[in-house]
C-alpha cells in the first residue's frame, strides 16, 4: 500500500518567510427577502488553510520546499505542518500543563481517549480533535500511553493533557508555480490544506 501520510520530517517551513493561517468553518447562509438569515453549520470544527509566498531571492529555501513537494507527489501525500498560529494546548506564549485540555473518550472505542483542544468564550466552546501531537511533549494528568500518530490515549481514565501538536496538511494544488527572473529562482506562492483524519 502506498504511503499516504509522512510522519517525519515535517514540512520544512521556515518562519522567516512567513505565511497566512486561515481556519475555515463551512457555514451556509440563506438570507430571506426580509433580510433575516438562516445559518447552517456544516462542519463540527474548521479546516486550516496555509497560504505561503517564499521570496524574493530565497533560492535555497525554495529549492528545499521544491524537493519536498516532489517527494510528496504534489497533493498525494499528507504531512505535518508546524502552524505557529496554533500549536500548543495553551496560548502560544505559555508553557503547556497537564491540566490544560480535556481527554475525550471515543464513543466507538471505549477506554480510548482523543487528545482535544477546547476553545471557550463565555458559555460557548468548540472542541478540536488533536491527531498529530509532537513526540515527547505530551503530559497527562493521569496514567496512559499516547499514540503520537493518532493523538489517542489508552490506559487512562479520562483526565486532561497538555503539550504541543502539528497540523496534518497536504499541498492544495497539483502545481508549484515558481517565478523565474533573469534566469534565477525568484519566488513561489502556494497553499497547504489541512486534512481530516478519516481521509489520511
Amino acid at each position: 500500500m502506498p504511503t499516504t501520510f509522512l510522519e517525519s520530517p515535517r514540512f520544512p517551513g521556515c518562519p522567516s518567510f512567513g505565511y497566512q493561517s486561515d481556519p475555515e468553518y463551512r457555514v451556509v447562509i440563506v438570507r430571506r427577502a426580509s433580510g433575516v438569515e438562516k445559518r447552517n453549520r456544516g462542519w463540527a470544527y474548521p479546516l486550516v488553510r496555509i497560504t505561503l509566498t517564499v521570496g524574493p531571492r530565497m533560492e535555497e529555501e525554495i529549492q528545499e520546499i521544491l524537493e519536498f513537494y516532489h517527494a510528496m507527489g504534489g497533493s498525494a501525500v499528507g504531512f505535518r505542518m508546524h502552524d505557529y498560529a496554533d500549536w500548543k494546548s495553551c496560548h502560544v506564549g505559555l508553557e503547556p500543563l497537564a491540566t490544560d485540555q480535556p481527554l475525550v473518550e471515543i464513543p466507538t472505542n471505549p477506554g480510548v481517549y482523543q487528545l482535544t483542544k477546547r476553545y471557550q468564550f463565555g458559555a460557548l466552546y468548540q472542541d478540536r480533535p488533536i491527531y498529530k501531537p509532537v513526540v515527547g511533549t505530551v503530559v497527562l494528568s493521569g496514567a496512559g500511553t499516547v499514540d503520537y500518530t493518532t493523538g489517542q490515549v489508552t490506559g487512562s481514565a479520562g483526565g486532561t493533557w497538555g503539550g504541543e501538536f502539528d497540523t496534518p496538511v497536504r499541498f492544495e494544488g497539483s502545481t508549484f508555480p515558481i517565478e523565474i527572473v533573469n534566469q534565477r529562482i525568484e519566488s513561489v506562492s502556494f497553499a497547504l490544506q489541512e486534512i481530516r483524519m478519516n481521509s489520511l
